[in-house]
């Protein structure tokens, strides 16, 4: 959820790339927000949300981008970026206008339909509860339909603030003080409701295990793309056993069997040490967002700042998300936002960590969790940084589009209303995508993007005994980064490397080693063959007393047979999420593409002189799990049945093939093994 903003003039921009640019690409920006005559939007534009799919843009405004629209009240838009054309959701059935606000939009159907809250009473026929509600308008067919009812269809008494739908519309989550949605609601607290429009249900989902109500109040209501989980917040101390920090925490409720789990919790379990909230969720209830200023989620968590989190459901690990591209801790504010997959969430910072060049202002950041890069969103296509507020951003559960809000007017050439919110976009391109796709007769061809591919990975049991070294590797992945045109090496590891104190030397005896001494040299690194010439990655480790990043220079070198350093390289330990993590350009590796064999990551305590250091701990790589890429092309009749398939290895990103049958529509996407982008479709 985004906390409400506050009520000043805003437009709405988007960015636009050439087909076939690196991920991410960033673009020119358009505005959007203007009037037909293309003068300036004259009130605020607020809250922008955008569809899964990237093309369905919606925001709450003042403004009359419709003729109808005569209310001077907040209104609920939606415009489609590919048509340009507005559409006013906040409206009846029959075109009439809402004779009060509405707000908090929520695109779901990819577009075809809005969730929105409203106080107007003339959306649908018999709206008598004086109060706000929850409706849904499909936008094909006009219709709208008040959600926020009781089981038997009673309106409730008491209105809310925070909703979200299912990307099916099935199941609608919202928050209110209303006693009669369910029986006996009698705490007087917000509670968090979810309605089952196929079923016509409604039920409690901030209740406790075996039934009774919350003794807090509960807030912040989303739901996964798929419907199987909400997230919440709440006060109350009974949701969950041993909920002992006397706070605000992060809850997550499954839709199938109504159990309730705290979210905000360290990979070991333990409770924050302070409030949980801000929340999102991917589109499989697996990984949940979360903001907080808890210092003990993660290990030197040390900047006194609120940070944004991710918890994997599934493996327990917390992840702390606002930090650099090297993993050194920043800060967040406000709000994020995740994709579908989980790999891309986007936040806001003030941080100079993250940005330098931000001018002491908020600015907008994704964060790649594959890869570890945090870009800057809100910047110029010519790389130049915002320079006052942006924040209040959401990315399309693809990873295609990220838009926000922002009071920098360096951002669009030509502001004239500098000083006061913008809308802009910012196009991805995403990482797997199919960006041109041409088909006449049987002949099919085009290009594809397959950037941040994971050239070769492994995971690693946990060893006990190394661990509290920092010498125990967990994981390992080297990863091609075209918009960096380079090969970064990123390692996981038990225990943070760069906080310990420096100590004896462990030698061949490890046992006799302590949590807090350290072996001296350390290097942790990484030896593969690239193009049949085997080099070394080298990040020397030793111990040093740090809160955050220990930045160092590591080393490239050729191995033939004896190694030798080609370059220094930018390298990092001792980072937040307790990571080695080194860049190689792609020029200090020869040709193109990288062809990588013979893969091993390795944490020594040995010489870092020696031709090659013996690894107290090291791993093989094998191919990714991400597999290789591939472009996928099928081609349908005129009902839609599948005709053939074909797989295609892509060169330099363009593939090209003759198809069996000459078929009305012919659709490809990009994959790497077994996943894959969006598909892209034409007519033959």
């Amino acid at each position: 959820m985004r906390r409400a903003a506050l009520p000043l003039a805003l437009a709405i921009l988007i960015a636009t790339a050439a087909p076939g640019a690196a991920y991410p690409r960033p673009g020119e920006i358009e505005r959007l927000s203007f009037h037909a005559d293309g003068a300036d939007a004259t009130y605020e534009v607020k809250n922008p949300r955008v569809s899964r799919d990237g093309r369905v843009l919606v925001f709450q405004s003042r403004n009359a981008y419709a003729p109808e629209d005569d209310n001077v009240e907040l209104d609920v838009y939606a415009r489609d970026l590919e048509t340009g054309a507005y559409t006013l959701v906040s409206s009846a059935a029959d075109g009439t206008v809402g004779n009060d606000g509405s707000i908090n939009p929520e695109p779901i159907m990819n577009g075809r339909a809005v969730l929105f809250w409203s106080v107007a009473s003339n959306l649908v026929p018999d709206d008598t509860n004086d109060d706000s509600d929850v409706f849904i308008k499909d936008l094909e067919s006009g219709e709208v339909e008040l959600v926020s009812v009781s089981s038997a269809g009673e309106q409730q008494n008491f209105g809310g603030f925070d909703i979200d739908a299912s990307e099916d519309g099935r199941f609608v989550t919202w928050d209110s003080y209303a006693s009669n949605l369910v029986p006996g609601d009698t705490n007087l607290r917000t509670d968090i409701f979810l309605r089952d429009r196929e079923e016509g249900t409604t039920v409690m989902v901030s209740r406790p295990p075996g039934g009774g109500l919350t003794n807090g109040i509960s807030g912040e209501a989303k739901i996964s793309a798929d419907g199987s989980t909400v997230v919440f917040i709440s006060f109350a101390s009974n949701l969950v056993d041993l909920d002992l920090n006397q706070g605000q925490d992060v809850f997550a409720y499954d839709v199938a069997t109504g159990a309730i789990e705290r979210v905000n919790t360290a990979s070991d379990g333990s409770e924050a040490n302070h409030w949980g909230f801000a929340v999102e969720v991917d589109a499989t209830g697996r990984h949940v967002v979360f903001q907080t200023q808890a210092s003990n989620l993660v290990p030197t968590d040390a900047n006194g700042s609120e940070d944004t989190f991710v918890k994997d459901r599934e493996t327990g690990r917390t992840e702390r998300i606002s930090v650099t591209s090297t993993g050194t801790e920043a800060s967040s504010f406000s709000d994020a936002a995740i994709s579908d997959d989980g790999r891309l969430v986007i936040f806001n910072s003030v941080s100079g960590r993250l940005n330098p060049a931000s001018f002491g202002q908020l600015n907008v950041y994704v964060h790649d969790r594959l890869t570890g890069a945090t870009e800057v969103v809100s910047r110029t296509p010519g790389g130049e940084q915002g320079d006052f507020t942006s924040w209040h951003a959401d990315i399309s559960g693809d990873g295609t589009m990220a838009v926000f809000e922002s009071r920098a007017p360096n951002l669009l050439p030509g502001d004239t209303n500098p000083g006061v919110f913008e809308v802009l976009g910012f196009p991805y391109g995403g990482d797997l995508d199919v960006n041109a796709l041409d088909v006449e007769g049987t002949g099919v061809s085009g290009s594809a993007t397959f950037s941040g591919e994971v050239l070769a990975s492994a995971a690693d049991p946990a060893d006990a005994a190394l661990a509290p070294l920092g010498l125990d590797l967990l994981g390992a992945r080297l990863v091609h980064r075209p918009e960096r045109e380079d090969v970064y090496l990123h390692l996981d590891l038990a225990a943070m490397p760069g906080v310990r104190e420096p100590g004896a030397v462990c030698g061949a005896s490890l046992s006799a080693c302590g949590p807090s001494v350290a072996a001296s040299p350390f290097v942790y690194g990484a030896s593969f063959t690239a193009n049949g010439t085997d080099y070394e990655i080298r990040v020397p480790g030793t111990a040093v007393q740090t809160q955050t990043l220990s930045v160092r220079q590591g080393s490239l070198l050729r191995c033939d047979p004896a190694c030798v350093e080609v370059a220094p390289i930018p390298a990092a330990v001792g980072t937040e999420g307790e990571i080695v993590s080194a860049s190689v350009a792609l020029e200090l590796l020869g040709s193109t593409p990288i062809a990588l064999s013979s893969v091993r990551a390795f944490a020594t305590a040995g010489d870092t002189a020696a031709a090659s250091p013996a690894g107290v701990d090291e791993i093989a790589l094998g191919p990714a799990t991400a597999g290789s890429p591939s472009v996928e092309i099928e081609t349908l009749d005129g009902a839609g049945a599948l005709l053939e398939t074909q797989f295609l290895t892509p060169e330099a990103g363009a593939f090209a093939a003759t198809l069996d049958t000459q078929a009305l529509t012919v659709r490809a996407r990009a994959c790497l093994g077994s996943t894959c982008g969006p598909w892209t479709v034409q007519g033959a």
